[in-house]
């Protein structure tokens, strides 16, 4: 067998991926592999299926308010168990709660840090109520 393929897929490659989840479903992802379908290994095609072909995907879409809330209590919960997370938020994945978790920590720290001035002091106290913070 061939050398592992690395680098960017072709859309030829993307097609023989869409069918085989088509015939068998997103599983046996080592099996393409095997079959001399793709020079991909097994985890390759799996992330490219899960972050990129997906039919259901979300990408590129703001959170609405309702997955925000999803997100920050099961944060609370779990943790930074990113894939966990996801799979209570349809067509999302573990990547985009991560970077929408970092990006609203880092406009919080931000909103907190701007908000040490005497006059907006109600305005940092209602804004930490909230997010939860006091």
């Amino acid at each position: 067998m061939s050398q592992v393929r690395k680098g960017p897929w072709k859309a030829e490659e993307d097609e023989v991926l869409i069918n085989h989840v088509k015939k068998y479903g997103p599983r046996d992802w080592t099996s393409i592999r095997s079959k001399g379908l793709l020079q991909r290994t097994g985890k390759s095609c799996r992330l490219r299926w899960v972050n990129k072909l997906r039919p259901n995907l979300k990408n590129g879409c703001k959170f609405t308010a309702e997955e925000e809330r999803v997100v920050i209590e099961l944060q609370a919960q779990f943790g930074n168990k990113w894939a966990k997370i996801a799979t209570f938020l349809p067509g999302r994945t573990d990547n985009d709660v991560k970077n929408f978790w970092s990006s609203r920590q880092k406009r919080l720290a931000r909103i907190l840090q701007n908000s040490g001035t005497p006059s907006s002091s109600s305005k940092s106290l209602k804004l930490k109520k909230a997010m939860g913070l006091s």
